[in-house]
């Protein structure tokens, strides 16, 4: 795949200094991804670097001599990144950027997404995971920690004081989110009525891809702060509708794939509730085309981003092969 360098260091004349830029890939016939996963990775593995120097550094001044280790539970996020148990955000919306705009993307909008990323997955472990080790609460915590100051020291001068302010309505309505679903889901279960029960799950994925939002928004706020230009406030406003639309997609795509272990971990999900009352792949599959239909993307993302945000959602090439074969995982079949 041919690498194009769309920019150097990049002088703005604005007040902020100049920024590298991250280096977008040529789209191919074997991926329309311009902006690999593994380069956005590369981002927190060297926070995990960062953080493995200060350790080292601080080893003569432990009692026992041995670090803990932070820099490791530091990778161990990364691995769930790479293994596709934990969402990383940031590939999508800087793709569906870089594509929509054709213009650089900064190396410090790739430090401000993939810092919140980190952040808001070690919220969710936090929130999903009800008895915590000494340990796992070192784990987390520390996570968030740096997580914390990766993004903030990514943030443009200028543009502190609009993350922030973005970011507190943002945390607001996203610690909302759990028990919205757990409401909606209640009634999801006590429905009987088809066209209701796919309303509801509609409406619990629309909800729940809301977490996309602030992620959705960043990038045209921390770009346009280094360029001193402001993208198209339409363009702007279609790109986060149409990542909000792929994050409902991947959301209901992702619960086929964990059935087993929601199942497992008594932690339901519309296709898990279906599936299990119905006990039919077949009938299941067709919910889910169903809820999958709600969500369309733009007409105007056909020729730019569109390819690489289906790719990115991961769907089943066949729903109700991969519905049947969840199903027997967990004893319907």
């Amino acid at each position: 795949m041919g690498e194009r360098r769309l920019g150097g260091d990049t002088g703005t004349g604005s007040s902020e200094p100049s920024h590298d830029v991250l280096n977008i890939e040529q789209g191919s016939c074997s991926t329309p991804v311009v902006l690999p996963a593994k380069r956005i990775r590369t981002i927190y593995r060297r926070v995990a670097g960062e953080i493995e120097d200060h350790e080292t550094s601080l080893a003569p001044e432990i009692p026992l001599g041995q670090p803990y280790g932070l820099a490791e539970e530091i990778r161990h996020l990364i691995s769930r990144w790479e293994s596709g148990e934990k969402s990383l955000r940031a590939v999508p919306v800087l793709n569906a950027y870089a594509l929509a705009f054709e213009e650089p993307i900064y190396e410090v909008t790739g430090r401000v997404l993939v810092g919140f990323d980190a952040l808001i997955n070690v919220l969710d472990d936090i929130i999903d995971t009800s008895d915590l080790s000494v340990e796992e609460k070192v784990t987390l915590t520390s996570n968030v920690a740096f997580a914390i100051t990766e993004l903030f020291s990514a943030v443009p001068p200028t543009a502190l004081r609009d993350v922030a302010a973005r970011l507190q309505p943002y945390f607001a309505m996203l610690f909302q989110i759990p028990a919205v679903e757990r409401r909606l889901l209640d009634s999801f279960r006590a429905e009987t009525d088809p066209a209701e029960r796919q309303a509801i799950a509609t409406q619990i994925y629309r909800y729940r891809a809301r977490a996309m939002e602030a992620f959705a928004e960043l990038p045209a706020l921390v770009q346009s702060k280094v360029t001193g230009e402001q993208l198209a406030s339409d363009s702007i406003q279609q790109v986060q509708r149409d990542l909000l639309t792929y994050r409902a997609r991947s959301l209901l795509f992702k619960d086929i794939r964990d059935i087993e272990r929601d199942a497992i971990t008594d932690d339901p999900t519309p296709v898990l509730a279906h599936l299990q009352s119905t006990q039919d792949p077949g009938d299941t599959a067709d919910f889910i085309a169903e809820v999958e239909a709600e969500f369309e993307y733009s007409e105007r993302s056909e020729t730019t981003y569109r390819d690489v945000l289906r790719e990115l959602e991961f769907r089943p090439p066949r729903l109700e092969a991969a519905l049947a074969d969840n199903a027997g995982k967990i004893g319907l079949m």
